[in-house]
């Protein structure tokens, strides 16, 4: 969901679910549900898009993005 409000250094981003609040709450319940590594990161990085603070979303990206493995897509601002 991060891909919609990132700008990559390679302007390669693959995949954009919308910062539904909807959604946000249902992902919310799930990863509450499960015992999980990064589950605390994961329920406060939603919980700051649930009250549309994105002022961490470049970190939250890369954080799950290296998670991932990622080779491209690599978040460097915040879309303006």
């Amino acid at each position: 969901m991060s891909n919609t409000k990132i700008v990559a250094e390679d302007n390669q981003i693959w995949g954009m679910i919308e910062m539904d609040p909807e959604y946000i709450t249902s992902l919310k319940s799930l990863i509450e549900k499960v015992d999980y590594q990064d589950r605390d990161y994961m329920l406060e990085v939603l919980t700051r898009w649930e009250n549309n603070d994105f002022s961490k979303a470049v970190n939250e990206h890369n954080y799950f993005w290296r998670k991932l493995g990622g080779t491209v897509g690599k978040a460097i601002s915040l879309k303006e």
